[in-house]
């Protein structure tokens, strides 16, 4: 299927990344880059006409420590408000608060999503989810058929559904992919769905990958 005009790039990097110590977003590869940086960079070369990358943080504290990426239009969305405010879920709804920060701000907008839990990801990684989009969301699959809905892309009718679960207290984003006609498909590296969780594993996955 062809993909609407206007497709929107988003980074998802509010995580709380209590188990690795240090935001997920942050973390350096072997060549001392951020993981942000090279992320921003995929998104940018898979929307081309996209005016800006949106990168979602969950407060202005996180903005400490990012800087401009020479040749990419970036907008911040604070998600904060969604953990805590519109749907009183408690103190963390997950990464489910920074696509309806994405929805909130252009609701008409279909979005690649991608998270900083996935640092491995390439652009030809993004173009073959885009070549193989089907309304309402399409998504990478594990090995193990575990769907990824972190590396997707949304439609507004699926960020619709998205915004009902979290009202009625279903946060989780792998639920309302289940819940609708979703296309999931098998990444073409292996290495694409590679996440890390703790430091260790960051280090390990690093050496695996040979990135520099």
């Amino acid at each position: 299927m062809e993909l609407p005009e206007g497709l929107q790039p988003l980074l998802l990097a509010g995580g709380l990344s209590s188990r690795m110590g240090t935001p997920k977003h942050l973390l350096p590869f072997k060549d001392g880059e951020p993981v942000y940086k090279h992320l921003l960079r995929q998104l940018r070369e898979a929307c081309p006409n996209a005016k800006s990358v949106f990168v979602s943080l969950r407060d202005p504290q996180q903005m400490s420590g990012l800087t401009a990426v020479p040749g990419i239009a970036t907008e911040i969305l604070h998600d904060g408000f969604w953990h805590q405010e519109q749907y009183r879920q408690g103190p963390d709804i997950g990464p489910a608060a920074g696509l309806l920060a994405a929805h909130k701000h252009s609701p008409h907008s279909h979005w690649l999503v991608l998270a900083c839990d996935y640092p491995f990801v390439t652009t030809a990684a993004l173009i073959h989810l885009n070549e193989q989009f089907e309304e309402p969301l399409t998504c990478f699959k594990n090995e193990k058929g575990f769907v990824e809905p972190l590396i997707a892309i949304w439609s507004p009718q699926a960020l619709r559904q998205l915004e009902d679960n979290v009202r009625h207290g279903m946060t989780g984003p792998t639920r309302a992919v289940k819940m609708l006609d979703t296309k999931a498909i098998s990444p073409l590296e292996p290495r694409t769905l590679m996440n890390t969780n703790t430091k260790e594993e960051w280090d390990k996955a690093i050496g695996l990958a040979g990135i520099i």
